[in-house]
């Protein structure tokens, strides 16, 4: 595997690229649901529920992207291309085979999934369609999730970032054509999205492995799925599986508390989901920086800079924070002039933006959890993250949230304040283990 990254790698020179890459990701899904609510609002729910599943689908593939991703930084930092390359072999051959098994999940068995997420009647068979549609290629995101981690791995980040500007590009102009023309298309309404979502991601596919064949020359290391060895797969996996776990148990949580919040309704489920549409754009600031970080503390670690890697985290996890709460305070301020964009359901209108009040509070806490997780996942301290994330959403998130938003009846709100809870505890819990320096013993081994 040549190495052509660039020689100086500065934070701004990762970040923006990364931020718009964040920027479009979150535009993939979440152009379909804006674009459909000029649609239907039922159609809304159908995909955002569907989509729940989705995500908590792909990452799976972080068990092996992140792993990939950690061990790849540091050998890379210190040139050791040899054994790089056979660990991208390893995560192509493992992420293809986890995608084909999931796809074959969401085709055979998507219906049976939304029943055990209470999907309204109203919205079942549409979502059905969606899910079994999109996620039956999902294996074209696996592929693409593993050439993400390899590309920014090796610094190469404004490539990803092209990819995903252009996969939204196919996006926006297809979902265009199947609601908003008179086209006699074959399919419209949610089907016809599903289609542009896979026809988008095929043709994305397609270009990450033409510029990776240029980035990477010689012969491409999935080719070969024999070349596998236990204790290269037994690495990736012991690094990738805790801090992939942590992403897997919030989103299962989440999943969870979304399955609750559809018996309050279609009304209230469509809040939920314009909330965290709106919100995510705070959010995607502050995962951009934290994947900066992560490879910034990583390279760091690896020229054995440990104590450096440290006080930098700790340095950004402050400045997104305040950068998080003053946004989230911005678009509160905004939110008569953006919920409205969504939607003119008065009841919708009203809850989003109460929802978007408490969300000054939440999403601080989220971008000093995303920093320090990342911090600590380069540092190969996967097991303390994923342990505290699964004892805080499992014993307080998911249980508080029925109790204070179902028992009690607070509905969203009620349930918006149990986030608040387990973010900050989280949040103080990681910056405790960050500061204690205990990761610094770790040595990772291929």
């Amino acid at each position: 595997m040549k190495e052509r990254a660039p020689k100086t790698v500065t934070f701004w020179f990762l970040f923006w690229p990364l931020l718009i890459e964040q920027f479009f990701q979150l535009l993939l899904g979440n152009v379909d649901i804006f674009m459909l609510s000029h649609y239907s609002d039922e159609s809304v729910s159908a995909v955002g529920l569907a989509n729940q599943l989705l995500v908590v689908a792909s990452l799976i593939f972080g068990f092996v992207s992140i792993g990939t991703s950690v061990i790849l930084v540091q050998l890379q930092a210190g040139q050791k291309l040899k054994q790089a390359s056979l660990v991208t072999n390893h995560a192509f051959v493992l992420n293809s085979i986890s995608g084909i098994l999931i796809s074959i999940v969401f085709v055979l068995f998507g219906e049976n999934l939304l029943r055990m997420m209470q999907a309204p009647v109203s919205i079942m068979e549409e979502g059905k369609i969606y899910l079994a549609i999109v996620g039956g290629s999902i294996v074209l995101q696996a592929l693409m999730a593993t050439l993400g981690a390899v590309f920014r791995s090796f610094n190469f980040v404004k490539e990803v970032m092209y990819i995903s500007v252009f996969i939204n590009i196919l996006n926006i102009i297809g979902n265009y054509l199947v609601l908003m023309t008179s086209l006699p298309l074959p399919v419209e309404g949610v089907e016809g999205v599903a289609y542009v979502t896979v026809i988008s991601r095929v043709v994305g596919t397609g270009v990450f492995i033409w510029l990776f064949l240029r980035r990477f020359k010689g012969k491409l290391p999935w080719v070969n799925p024999f070349l596998i060895k236990k204790e290269t797969t037994l690495s990736i996996l012991k690094l990738g599986i805790p801090s992939a776990g942590e992403h897997v148990s919030y989103n299962l949580s989440q999943t969870v508390i979304t399955g609750m919040i559809a018996l309050m309704g279609t009304v209230v489920l469509t809040t939920k989901i314009y909330t965290q549409t709106i919100s995510g754009f705070v959010f995607i600031i502050s995962f951009a920086i934290a994947q900066t970080t992560q490879l910034l503390v990583g390279r760091l670690i690896g020229e054995d800079k440990k104590e450096v890697g440290l006080n930098l985290s700790i340095k950004i996890m402050i400045r997104t924070l305040i950068i998080s709460f003053s946004l989230s305070f911005i678009i509160y301020g905004a939110a008569s002039f953006i919920v409205p964009i969504f939607t003119d359901n008065l009841d919708i209108l009203s809850l989003t933006t109460t929802l978007l009040f408490f969300s000054i509070f939440l999403e601080p806490a989220r971008a000093t959890n995303v920093v320090l997780i990342g911090s600590l996942n380069a540092a190969g301290d996967v097991r303390f993250p994923v342990i505290i994330g699964i004892l805080s959403m499992w014993v307080i998130c998911v249980p508080l949230s029925y109790v204070v938003g179902v028992y009690y009846g607070f509905g969203l709100v009620g349930i918006w304040l149990v986030f608040i809870l387990d973010e900050w505890l989280r949040a103080f819990l990681l910056l405790w283990r960050w500061k204690s320096r205990s990761w610094m013993k770790i040595v990772l081994r291929v």
